[in-house]
């Protein structure tokens, strides 16, 4: 999974190496993927113990109006749901990749939804302007059994035990309409 956040999408990003916004976005998205786990990557061994398909990310937003991580999580899923490998097989220590593809062994669907705090009040996916304010934000990631998969807090500011309740419920409602969407992808 790799994230690289250009002038392109928002003049707060700088061109160069990637920083720690465009590594804390890959991270995020990454576990939530693999801690669901919604790839079954033992489906993605042709040849066990030497030969792989191997499964890559990339996530270049174009246009940043908050919100990144519940973005880069839906397109990363929908890329999932959607995305092909070509069938091979093995004959004799070798591999045989075939014209014929298959869909991507997905396991089950994950989204994520972050919820920020701004002041006492507590909004589910934030846009820019909510972002900047935020003393802080929190992202949970379900499955689509309903279990919450990975948690990431991230700003300088805190949660009380009441509002992190609060957000699990918010984000768990919100989690069901990006399900919605995601059943539209095959």
């Amino acid at each position: 999974m790799n994230a690289e956040l250009t002038p392109l999408a928002s003049p707060f990003f700088e061109p160069g190496p990637p920083g720690e916004e465009d590594i804390e976005l890959a991270r995020i998205v990454d576990r939530g993927i693999r801690s669901a786990p919604a790839v079954d990557f033992g489906k993605l061994s042709v040849l066990p113990g030497s030969k792989v398909w191997g499964l890559f990310v990339d996530i270049y937003p174009l246009d940043y109006d908050g919100n990144l991580v519940d973005a880069a999580g839906l397109a990363t899923m929908a890329a999932l749901l959607s995305g092909k490998i070509p069938k091979a097989t093995a004959e004799e220590n070798r591999v045989v990749v075939l014209e014929e593809k298959e869909n991507i062994p997905v396991l089950t669907k994950v989204v994520f939804v972050t919820i920020a705090k701004v002041s006492e009040f507590l909004l589910v996916d934030p846009s820019l302007e909510e972002e900047l304010l935020a003393d802080a934000r929190i992202t949970f990631s379900f499955t689509e059994q309903g279990e919450i998969c990975a948690i990431q807090k991230m700003g300088a500011g805190s949660f009380s035990v009441r509002e992190v309740l609060e957000a699990q419920e918010l984000a768990e409602e919100a989690s069901k309409k990006l399900f919605q969407v995601l059943s539209q992808i095959s």
